[in-house]
């Protein structure tokens, strides 16, 4: 009888201390359905980056995009920007 309970209980805590898969993942998007405005903030933020992928997820409570392309000299660059068009991290 005292197995299962522990094996309950272990579960239980693995799943309660961040080792269950994160809700609130990045999800892969195309170019094609990011929002014009929050391109063009990606664009102005980093003019020298051809950006190619794209995903979606949550910051700090927010929705934003995650842009990533490579720059001139084919280094990755990314940029988060909110749904609203503020520029939330970029490097």
């Amino acid at each position: 009888m005292r197995q299962p309970v522990r094996r309950f209980i272990a579960a239980l805590l693995l799943t309660s201390s961040g080792c269950s898969p994160a809700l609130d993942a990045p999800t892969p998007v195309r170019m094609a359905e990011i929002p014009e405005s929050v391109l063009q903030v990606a664009v102005k933020a980093r003019p020298d980056v051809k950006f190619d992928h794209a995903w979606t997820f949550e910051s700090d409570g927010r929705d934003a995009y995650k842009i990533q392309g490579a720059d001139r000299e084919g280094e990755t660059r990314t940029v988060i920007i909110s749904r609203s068009g503020e520029v939330l991290e970029e490097d």
